[in-house]
């Protein structure tokens, strides 16, 4: 559970837990200079992950790079929305960009 645990007998926590739910979110700090794409990659086989967390040196933006299928991966950058704009609505299966 998060430090401060929000949860109550009455009312949902921050996760929308109610109770003793069994869901636990863990927190971590990942601390990055910037890299590029082909760098995130070789990181991520590096470490055994499906994913990796960087910022993208050509983009700069956060971004995530994942594997996919066999030798496939794909990339995912982190676009702020400009302020006071409406947050995009979230895609739903079978919608949003495939690559």
């Amino acid at each position: 559970m998060l430090d401060g645990d929000s949860t109550t007998d009455d009312g949902p926590d921050l996760f929308g837990a109610v109770g003793n739910s069994p869901i636990e979110v863990r927190e971590k700090v990942h601390v990055s200079a910037p890299m590029t794409l082909e760098a995130a990659l070789r990181e991520m086989e590096l470490v055994g992950h499906d994913f990796y967390l960087f910022h993208d040196s050509d983009t700069d933006r956060p971004s995530v790079v994942y594997r996919r299928r066999g030798w496939s991966y794909g990339v995912l950058h982190l676009e702020a929305a400009a302020d006071g704009a409406p947050a995009p609505e979230p895609a739903t299966a079978g919608q949003g960009a495939r690559g």
